[in-house]
């Protein structure tokens, strides 16, 4: 961190809080193993919706760990990183919103399927391990990602409640395409890896390659998108604390 800070003294306060949250990231969440499935739905789903929550957190803290690599090395692959975490927090948002209306609204079995596709669900075959019938009906396909990051981008636009309309409907998915740019093999993602300082054409060879522009899009990128991790991982605990009391008592 203090080598960041030294090179971008002008990003110190942002380096700060991307390690502050790495650090914090494992008292988010107590990780505990799931009670057995009962055939009950009623009584399994608040089980699998943690489940669902545990898998999910621990990506999520494996993609902050991988992120703050990248920037510790001034790798511009951060930016795929930090676009797979995107994608984390909206599986999340969408899966909490999802689940809790059809609870909400009494109908067990469509919070089951919604469970069972965002856990279990493939755009390849199972392996071999995952033959249940059950299971390979239920998730047949996976949700596509752009359902995740749409029904996030509505939901945190209720939660920003910002006067600009424009800004409000679009500010996650806006941020989630300008980070695909940045990842996939376009302009965007491309010129970082040449350019033409004092009427000269350079290439930037790997591994730090990422200019300081570049390096302070990233950091402005990601990191208004932690508190959001942060509210919806707290409301999707409450809500599995009301449907399944005994993870209060760990």
């Amino acid at each position: 961190m203090d080598e960041l800070i030294t090179k971008y003294p002008e990003f110190e306060e942002q380096i700060k809080d991307i390690f502050r949250f790495q650090r914090s990231l494992k008292t988010f969440r107590t990780i505990s193993i799931p009670s057995k499935p009962t055939g009950i739905k009623q009584k399994d789903i608040p089980v699998h919706f943690s489940h669902f929550l545990n898998i999910l957190h621990l990506r999520f803290h494996s993609q902050i760990d991988y992120l703050v690599l990248g920037l510790q090395n001034q790798n511009p692959e951060a930016f795929s990183t930090a676009r797979n975490c995107l994608e984390s927090i909206a599986a999340l948002i969408f899966v909490y919103a999802k689940v809790k209306k059809r609870i909400d609204a009494g109908e067990y079995v469509e919070a089951d399927k919604i469970l069972y596709k965002a856990s279990m669900g493939s755009r390849t075959d199972h392996p071999k391990f995952a033959t249940s019938e059950q299971i390979t009906d239920m998730a047949k396909k996976a949700y596509n990602v752009l359902d995740y990051i749409d029904e996030a981008n509505d939901l945190v636009a209720k939660d920003l409640k910002k006067t600009d309309e424009e800004v409000k409907q679009n500010y996650f998915r806006s941020q989630y395409d300008l980070l695909c740019e940045l990842t996939h093999p376009n302009y965007l993602a491309l010129s970082m890896f040449w350019g033409v300082n004092n009427d000269k054409f350079k290439y930037n060879l790997p591994p730090n390659t990422l200019t300081e522009e570049n390096f302070g899009l990233l950091l402005h990128t990601i990191l208004p998108f932690l508190p959001v991790y942060m509210l919806y991982l707290k409301r999707s605990q409450e809500f599995e604390k009301k449907m399944y009391p005994e993870k209060g008592e760990e």
